[in-house]
Protein backbone atom coordinates (compact mmCIF):
# COMPACT_ATOMS: atom_id res chain seq x y z
CA UNK A 1 0.00 0.00 0.00
CA UNK A 2 1.53 3.29 -1.12
CA UNK A 3 0.81 5.92 1.56
CA UNK A 4 1.11 9.69 1.05
CA UNK A 5 0.39 12.58 3.37
CA UNK A 6 -3.03 13.84 2.30
CA UNK A 7 -5.49 13.33 5.17
CA UNK A 8 -2.90 14.57 7.66
CA UNK A 9 -2.71 17.88 5.81
CA UNK A 10 -6.38 18.52 6.60
CA UNK A 11 -7.46 20.46 9.66
CA UNK A 12 -8.23 18.25 12.66
CA UNK A 13 -10.98 19.52 15.04
CA UNK A 14 -8.69 19.83 18.08
CA UNK A 15 -5.70 21.31 16.20
CA UNK A 16 -4.78 24.82 15.12
CA UNK A 17 -4.59 25.45 11.39
CA UNK A 18 -1.60 23.77 9.80
CA UNK A 19 1.02 25.77 7.95
CA UNK A 20 1.69 25.36 4.26
CA UNK A 21 4.13 22.57 3.43
CA UNK A 22 5.65 24.64 0.66
CA UNK A 23 8.96 26.49 0.95
CA UNK A 24 9.78 28.56 2.89
CA UNK A 25 8.58 25.97 5.39
CA UNK A 26 7.49 27.38 8.76
CA UNK A 27 5.35 24.73 10.52
CA UNK A 28 3.24 25.58 13.57
CA UNK A 29 4.28 23.88 16.83
CA UNK A 30 1.49 22.24 18.81
CA UNK A 31 1.26 19.97 21.84
CA UNK A 32 -2.32 19.36 22.99
CA UNK A 33 -3.06 20.11 26.65
CA UNK A 34 -4.19 16.49 27.08
CA UNK A 35 -0.56 15.44 26.68
CA UNK A 36 0.31 17.06 30.00
CA UNK A 37 -2.30 15.04 31.91
CA UNK A 38 -1.41 11.58 30.61
CA UNK A 39 1.13 9.74 32.75
CA UNK A 40 2.19 7.50 29.86
CA UNK A 41 2.92 10.41 27.50
CA UNK A 42 6.45 11.24 26.45
CA UNK A 43 8.12 14.33 27.95
CA UNK A 44 8.06 17.54 25.93
CA UNK A 45 11.57 18.89 26.61
CA UNK A 46 14.18 18.35 23.90
CA UNK A 47 16.68 17.14 26.49
CA UNK A 48 14.34 14.30 27.47
CA UNK A 49 13.33 13.56 23.88
CA UNK A 50 16.97 12.96 22.98
CA UNK A 51 17.09 10.11 25.54
CA UNK A 52 14.30 8.18 23.82
CA UNK A 53 14.71 5.25 21.43
CA UNK A 54 12.53 5.33 18.35
CA UNK A 55 11.15 2.42 16.35
CA UNK A 56 9.12 2.25 13.16
CA UNK A 57 7.67 -0.40 10.89
CA UNK A 58 9.43 1.51 8.11
CA UNK A 59 12.88 0.89 9.61
CA UNK A 60 15.34 3.45 10.93
CA UNK A 61 13.83 6.71 12.17
CA UNK A 62 15.49 9.87 10.91
CA UNK A 63 16.41 12.38 13.64
CA UNK A 64 16.70 16.09 12.89
CA UNK A 65 17.51 18.77 15.48
CA UNK A 66 16.94 16.10 18.15
CA UNK A 67 13.40 15.17 17.03
CA UNK A 68 12.14 12.12 15.08
CA UNK A 69 11.01 12.96 11.56
CA UNK A 70 7.83 11.81 9.85
CA UNK A 71 8.91 9.16 7.30
CA UNK A 72 6.43 10.35 4.67
CA UNK A 73 7.27 14.05 4.86
CA UNK A 74 5.94 17.43 5.91
CA UNK A 75 2.59 17.88 7.66
CA UNK A 76 2.58 21.62 8.38
CA UNK A 77 2.91 20.99 12.12
CA UNK A 78 5.68 20.04 14.56
CA UNK A 79 5.34 18.83 18.15
CA UNK A 80 3.20 15.85 19.16
CA UNK A 81 -0.25 17.26 18.49
CA UNK A 82 -2.63 15.10 20.53
CA UNK A 83 -0.46 11.98 20.24
CA UNK A 84 1.19 10.56 23.35
CA UNK A 85 4.52 9.56 21.85
CA UNK A 86 7.24 11.22 19.82
CA UNK A 87 7.86 9.27 16.63
CA UNK A 88 5.64 6.31 15.82
CA UNK A 89 2.52 5.76 17.92
CA UNK A 90 1.64 2.11 17.37
CA UNK A 91 -1.94 0.95 16.96
CA UNK A 92 -3.99 -1.89 15.52
CA UNK A 93 -7.19 -2.13 13.49
CA UNK A 94 -9.75 -4.90 12.98
CA UNK A 95 -11.54 -5.40 9.67
CA UNK A 96 -14.50 -7.73 10.22
CA UNK A 97 -16.44 -8.83 7.15
CA UNK A 98 -19.51 -11.01 6.73
CA UNK A 99 -21.72 -12.21 3.90
CA UNK A 100 -25.27 -10.98 3.67
CA UNK A 101 -26.66 -10.48 0.18
CA UNK A 102 -23.46 -8.55 -0.39
CA UNK A 103 -20.11 -8.48 1.40
CA UNK A 104 -20.42 -6.24 4.45
CA UNK A 105 -17.81 -4.70 6.75
CA UNK A 106 -18.16 -3.59 10.36
CA UNK A 107 -17.56 0.16 10.66
CA UNK A 108 -17.80 2.78 13.37
CA UNK A 109 -18.54 6.48 13.08
CA UNK A 110 -15.95 8.52 14.96
CA UNK A 111 -16.92 11.45 17.17
CA UNK A 112 -13.91 13.61 16.35
CA UNK A 113 -14.32 13.82 12.55
CA UNK A 114 -17.71 12.07 12.09
CA UNK A 115 -16.07 9.87 9.47
CA UNK A 116 -16.41 6.11 9.05
CA UNK A 117 -13.57 3.92 10.31
CA UNK A 118 -12.76 0.32 11.07
CA UNK A 119 -12.55 -0.42 14.83
CA UNK A 120 -9.08 0.15 16.24
CA UNK A 121 -6.89 2.01 18.65
CA UNK A 122 -3.51 2.33 20.31
CA UNK A 123 -1.55 -0.63 21.64
CA UNK A 124 -1.40 -0.77 25.44
CA UNK A 125 1.82 -1.73 27.18
CA UNK A 126 2.22 -5.51 27.23
CA UNK A 127 -0.24 -6.14 24.40
CA UNK A 128 0.42 -7.61 21.00
CA UNK A 129 -1.09 -5.81 18.04
CA UNK A 130 -3.55 -8.67 17.53
CA UNK A 131 -4.67 -8.45 21.16
CA UNK A 132 -5.21 -4.72 20.69
CA UNK A 133 -7.31 -5.25 17.57
CA UNK A 134 -9.50 -7.77 19.41
CA UNK A 135 -9.84 -5.54 22.49
CA UNK A 136 -10.70 -2.43 20.49
CA UNK A 137 -13.27 -4.37 18.49
CA UNK A 138 -15.09 -5.28 21.70
CA UNK A 139 -14.72 -1.83 23.28
CA UNK A 140 -15.99 0.06 20.23
CA UNK A 141 -18.75 -2.26 19.02
CA UNK A 142 -19.51 -4.69 21.84
CA UNK A 143 -18.67 -7.62 19.54
CA UNK A 144 -16.31 -10.17 21.05
CA UNK A 145 -14.55 -12.44 18.56
CA UNK A 146 -11.59 -14.78 18.67
CA UNK A 147 -9.24 -13.17 16.17
CA UNK A 148 -6.45 -15.73 16.45
CA UNK A 149 -7.07 -16.79 12.84
CA UNK A 150 -7.24 -13.23 11.50
CA UNK A 151 -4.91 -12.37 8.63
CA UNK A 152 -2.58 -9.39 8.90
CA UNK A 153 -3.09 -7.46 5.66
CA UNK A 154 -1.07 -4.31 6.37
CA UNK A 155 1.55 -3.01 8.75
CA UNK A 156 2.98 0.48 8.48
CA UNK A 157 2.36 4.21 8.31
CA UNK A 158 -1.14 5.69 8.47
CA UNK A 159 -2.13 8.95 6.78
CA UNK A 160 -3.86 10.16 9.95
CA UNK A 161 -5.12 13.73 10.57
CA UNK A 162 -3.46 13.67 14.02
CA UNK A 163 0.02 13.21 12.54
CA UNK A 164 2.73 15.85 12.81
CA UNK A 165 6.29 16.13 11.55
CA UNK A 166 7.50 14.57 14.83
CA UNK A 167 4.70 12.16 15.83
CA UNK A 168 2.62 9.85 13.68
CA UNK A 169 0.43 6.74 13.66
CA UNK A 170 1.61 3.32 12.50
CA UNK A 171 -0.74 0.35 12.59
CA UNK A 172 -1.19 -3.36 12.08
CA UNK A 173 -4.43 -4.21 10.25
CA UNK A 174 -6.08 -7.60 10.73
CA UNK A 175 -8.89 -9.06 8.62
CA UNK A 176 -11.32 -11.70 9.84
CA UNK A 177 -14.26 -12.96 7.78
CA UNK A 178 -17.11 -14.48 9.76
CA UNK A 179 -20.21 -16.25 8.58
CA UNK A 180 -23.30 -14.65 10.02
CA UNK A 181 -21.95 -12.62 12.95
CA UNK A 182 -25.33 -11.76 14.40
CA UNK A 183 -23.80 -10.46 17.63
CA UNK A 184 -25.56 -7.43 19.06
CA UNK A 185 -23.73 -4.18 18.44
CA UNK A 186 -23.50 -1.98 21.52
CA UNK A 187 -21.59 1.31 21.45
CA UNK A 188 -20.35 2.65 24.78
CA UNK A 189 -16.96 3.99 23.67
CA UNK A 190 -16.36 7.71 24.23
CA UNK A 191 -14.84 8.16 20.76
CA UNK A 192 -17.57 6.38 18.77
CA UNK A 193 -21.04 7.62 17.77
CA UNK A 194 -22.40 4.43 16.22
CA UNK A 195 -21.37 1.13 14.67
CA UNK A 196 -22.93 -1.10 12.03
CA UNK A 197 -22.27 -3.51 9.20
CA UNK A 198 -22.13 -1.66 5.88
CA UNK A 199 -21.90 -2.94 2.33
CA UNK A 200 -18.28 -2.49 1.32
CA UNK A 201 -19.23 -0.88 -1.99
CA UNK A 202 -21.35 1.67 -0.13
CA UNK A 203 -18.64 2.33 2.44
CA UNK A 204 -16.08 3.10 -0.25
CA UNK A 205 -18.33 5.85 -1.59
CA UNK A 206 -18.34 7.66 1.76
CA UNK A 207 -15.72 9.79 3.49
CA UNK A 208 -13.51 7.59 5.63
CA UNK A 209 -11.03 8.33 8.40
CA UNK A 210 -7.26 8.37 7.82
CA UNK A 211 -6.09 5.50 5.56
CA UNK A 212 -9.11 3.31 6.27
CA UNK A 213 -10.44 3.43 2.70
CA UNK A 214 -7.08 2.08 1.54
CA UNK A 215 -7.31 -0.71 4.14
CA UNK A 216 -10.64 -1.83 2.67
CA UNK A 217 -9.22 -1.71 -0.85
CA UNK A 218 -6.66 -4.30 0.24
CA UNK A 219 -9.48 -6.84 0.49
CA UNK A 220 -10.15 -6.82 -3.24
Amino acid sequence: MNVRNEKCLENYPEYPKRSSIEDPYNPVYFNHTDNNSRSYADPESLEEVQKLNFKSHAGEVKIESGYPQNPVGRTGMTGRGILAKWGANFGADAIITRNSKDLEVLLVKRKDTEELAVPGGMIDEGETSLQTAQRELKEETGIELDMSTAKKIYEGYVDDPRNTDNAWIETSVYHLHVEGCNSEITVQHSEVIEASFVKINDALKQKMFASHRSFLNLLS
